[in-house]
């Protein structure tokens, strides 16, 4: 008798100990973990240039389009999230004569949800290429236009970045410098500056991408002489507001 008294005291002890019930309670966010999903479309198979571009995008609202062989994949990707379950979804693709036009739903975790950062996203294949036609991107929940890459995409890692200025490659060729990348800067102006050992700007410039922010344009920096004192080069645009240098990429020589 007192063997099961004992028994049953102890099942009661357990059971009421802290941690030892599931909970559906989501982590606080002060406690949240320093975890990230690794992107990837929810179904399919697609070449490496999709992955590629869809890893280099992750963590921003943006879409683009990669053409490869005889066909054209529509990539969304839903920027970084707080916590699993959100997914991105295309609803409807319409091809007109001259655009196609993709509308996105972003959808929230129906409840509790883990809290590590996610980055939700979306592929869809077209079995052609798209020829002269143009897309657009649209969010369903308010039909507002979702931020583009437009030019060269991004389907290979980038060699520098900061958070608007994205380099995919650069060469150095008898003292001349070759560029290219994209970028999320107003009006498209993306400066440019040689430097020396004691910081003064030797040479300077600036060229446009294919499109201002809220898009991001591809650009190419192409065959620019590169003066014999410059030790680096500085990729920024400039902030309207004040003035001042934005994303900073400095590249030694």
């Amino acid at each position: 008798m007192q063997k099961s008294i004992l028994v049953l005291g102890l099942i009661i002890v357990m059971l009421g100990l802290p941690g030892c019930q599931a909970s559906s309670k989501p982590l606080d966010q002060a406690k949240k973990p320093d975890t990230q999903v690794n992107p990837a479309p929810d179904v399919g198979n697609y070449p490496s240039e999709v992955y590629s571009w869809l890893t280099n995008m992750r963590e921003y609202e943006v879409a683009g389009v990669v053409e490869k062989g005889d066909k054209t994949y529509l990539l969304v990707s839903g920027g970084d999230k707080p916590t699993t379950g959100y997914q991105v979804k295309i609803e409807q693709v319409q091809e007109r004569d001259e655009a196609i036009t993709v509308m996105v739903d972003l959808v929230s975790p129906p409840g509790p949800a883990a809290q590590v950062i996610s980055y939700p996203n979306a592929a869809h294949t077209l079995n052609h290429r798209l020829g002269n036609k143009r897309v657009e991107f649209y969010w369903s929940s308010n039909q507002e236009p979702i931020p583009q890459v437009i030019g060269d995409q991004p389907t290979i890692p980038f060699e520098a970045a900061s958070n608007n200025i994205k380099i995919m490659s650069m060469d150095m060729d008898n003292q001349r410098i070759s560029a290219r990348g994209i970028a999320r800067v107003f009006e498209g102006s993306l400066n440019y500056e040689f430097v020396n050992s004691t910081d003064e700007t030797v040479k300077s410039g600036v060229i446009q991408t294919r499109a201002g922010a809220p898009d991001w344009g591809s650009f190419v920096l192409d065959d620019i002489p590169c003066p014999s004192e410059a030790t680096k080069l500085q990729l920024f645009w400039i902030n309207p507001k004040n003035g001042e240098p934005q994303d900073m990429i400095t590249i030694p020589l």
